[in-house]
């Protein structure tokens, strides 16, 4: 298997974060226009293994919690068809239908979010630095996950704080770093094939 240092080096070779942010936002537009829910969660599937060709980390634990929480609150206002009950506690269609719906769909835009957007993307003003910055803290927190320890949480996170704190960042070195012009075009080219593709299927589904 390709390791990770070698899927981040082919992705900024071949993709460029302008390129990688339009494709997501055009892919975004088609999440929140199509009410389908195998739709959104082809996009989720697909944009997770997408993260992960770029090298991103995802963590099967933590979406797994998000989804189990919002179905879990949705299923307290219990509405709909009950499917079967849980003690006296009923688990009604309506409610587990809308619960999954709502995780799917966030769990959809978080993949997209994280597989358009790359901590060299120059956004204009300074909501766009934070919105870069946040990402990359997100995934160097990520990738040091397997430091946090469940027996001193506070001290853990400290230690991760304070290691991001003194790691140096090249943003500026990033932007230098790119392939080919055969290797851009052919990202660029991947893209676009992706996003037709996205497309494609929302315009089949939709009709």
């Amino acid at each position: 298997m390709m390791s990770r240092d070698r899927r981040i080096d082919l992705s900024y070779r071949f993709f460029t974060s302008k390129d990688l942010f339009i494709s997501g936002l055009l892919c975004i537009l088609a999440l929140f226009l199509s009410p389908n829910l195998y739709f959104r969660a082809f996009l989720f599937v697909y944009f997770y293994f997408f993260t992960w060709i770029q090298g991103k980390r995802n963590s099967l634990v933590i979406t797994l919690f998000i989804t189990v929480s919002i179905v879990f609150f949705n299923l307290l206002v219990p509405y709909g068809k009950v499917l079967f009950r849980v003690g006296t506690f009923p688990v009604t269609q309506g409610a587990l239908f809308t619960g999954l719906e709502k995780a799917i769909t966030l769990e959809a835009l978080i993949m997209l979010s994280r597989a358009s957007i790359r901590s060299d993307l120059q956004l204009p003003w300074i909501f766009g630095s934070l919105i870069a910055e946040s990402f990359r803290i997100f995934e160097e927190l990520l990738a040091n996950k397997k430091q946090f320890d469940w027996k001193k949480p506070i001290e853990s996170i400290d230690t991760i704080l304070l290691k991001l704190s003194e790691k140096k960042f090249l943003i500026e070195d990033q932007k230098t770093i790119g392939g080919t012009l055969r290797e851009r075009a052919a990202g660029s080219l991947l893209l676009i094939l992706q996003t037709a593709l996205i497309w494609t299927i929302f315009f089949t589904i939709k009709h």
